[in-house]
């Protein structure tokens, strides 16, 4: 075993925005690793530090050796975007679940999984490109009734398709389109397999150290 005065070996793990990711990351890598969040890996990064990029899948993604993960939504606590909108909606009782209609699916994956496959990632060291979600795209009626069980079981109400369109209800949510993954999956490439967030939100023990 290493003393407790050996240097940690350094991750650097790039990513702009969604800060909300940093607690899960450090969860995740600073157990073994010196972990550095940064904007743009370093050109003088130690030759045995290990890097990854997490990028939205519909962001610039950066010219890199090091490889890159591209994600969808992602869920967790203090999540932003779409899934924060649709998580304000559940809470608020402003999500209905109409009756007879096809909710669009949506790709997403969770921050605790997003952050297992980062370390992964990095330690595999492999240039490249991936798309990752959770592999089972829930349609946004699914994601909002898994929501509302974690918000202690709230209930979402139900309505008549003809109701709902005639005062407009849930067209925001119609609009949502689930664009297909970009690149090579990252599940299939490493052999990872990440949870179903729905499942997640539902079976999962939450305790005071849960993020």
């Amino acid at each position: 075993m290493a003393s407790l005065d050996t240097p940690r070996k350094r991750a650097f793990v790039q990513l702009e925005g969604r800060d909300f990711l940093h607690p899960y990351l450090k969860a995740e890598f600073e157990p073994v690793y010196s972990l550095e969040i940064v904007r743009q890996l370093p050109d003088d990064a130690p030759e045995d530090a290990v890097r990854v990029c997490i990028a939205g899948e519909n962001d610039t993604l950066p010219e890199t050796d090091a490889p890159v993960l591209a994600v969808p939504e992602v869920i967790g606590t203090g999540m932003t975007g779409m899934p924060r909108r649709l998580a304000e909606d559940v809470a608020a009782g402003r999500f209905y679940l109409i009756r007879d209609t096809d909710y669009p699916r949506i790709r997403i994956l969770h921050a605790t999984d997003l952050a297992s496959a980062a370390r992964i990632a990095a330690e595999r060291g492999t240039s490249g490109i991936w798309s990752l979600d959770d592999g089972k795209n829930p349609t946004l009626n699914e994601l909002a009734d898994a929501l509302a069980y974690r918000m202690n079981g709230k209930r979402l109400f139900a309505l008549p398709r003809k109701w709902a369109r005639l005062f407009g209800i849930g067209r925001k949510w119609m609009r949502h389109n689930c664009a297909p993954a970009r690149f090579t999956s990252f599940a299939e490439s490493a052999g990872f397999r990440p949870n179903s967030v729905c499942e997640y939100l539902r079976t999962h023990v939450y305790d005071e150290n849960s993020l």
